[in-house]
């Protein structure tokens, strides 16, 4: 079994995140969902998936050892945001109880 540190501060060593393409799916779920979750306006799938990509490669560049959360069409586009929604122990993951009503699932 891998031990976790569950730090704050310390160098990053492994990560879970979500690619946008795992996450957002698809321009026509985006159109579906940006406004009942608040955004600010419509995310640009094409552009989002570039930005992300380059965190992607920053990550990489620092031999952090990335794990993927999987895409999953009854999430929201906010699933994202992976690292406020959940958090990874040495016996399990623990999610969190978020604000928002749309997040909660």
């Amino acid at each position: 079994m891998n031990t976790t540190c569950h730090s704050e501060y310390l160098q990053l060593v492994s990560v879970f995140i979500k690619p946008v393409e795992l996450a957002f799916i698809s321009n026509k779920k985006l159109e579906r969902e940006w406004k009942e979750l608040n955004y600010l306006s419509l995310p640009d799938f094409k552009n989002a998936t570039e930005e992300y990509k380059n965190f992607e490669n920053k990550l990489k560049s620092h031999t952090i050892n990335i794990e993927y959360f999987p895409a999953n069409e009854s999430l929201s586009i906010d699933s994202i945001y992976c690292r406020d929604a959940s958090i990874a122990t040495d016996f399990g993951m623990i999610i969190c109880n978020m604000g928002k009503p749309d997040r909660a699932h």
